[in-house]
């Protein structure tokens, strides 16, 4: 199933918060939505992360997971919270799985 317009402006907005202005290049698709998905269930180990975990933190399903991108890009926008530390491990951890999936391989 194809990302909505807003679906990518969102997730591309979690994304650069994260990884930085690298993600602005990246394509968003499906398997970029999937990959952070895994990623921000990798934040729940760090508690300033939470915010950026979608609600229940259970592993929810990919399309639970779209109806929370609305609310995950607006506490972006007001850039809640995130350890640091958090961030660079993500990146650091992430960040080619992330450039691969947004050239759609």
């Amino acid at each position: 199933m194809q990302l909505t317009t807003s679906e990518e402006q969102d997730l591309r907005t979690v994304l650069i918060f994260i990884f930085g202005s690298k993600a602005e290049k990246w394509n968003m698709n499906e398997k970029v939505l999937k990959l952070t998905a895994e990623l921000l269930q990798q934040a729940n180990t760090c508690s300033e992360a939470m915010n950026y975990v979608p609600r229940p933190t259970a592993v929810p399903d990919l399309k639970y997971f779209r109806r929370q991108l609305r609310d995950m890009a607006r506490r972006a926008r007001n850039h809640d919270k995130i350890y640091a530390i958090c961030k660079s491990a993500l990146d650091y951890t992430r960040v080619r799985d992330f450039q691969i999936a947004s050239q759609g391989l």
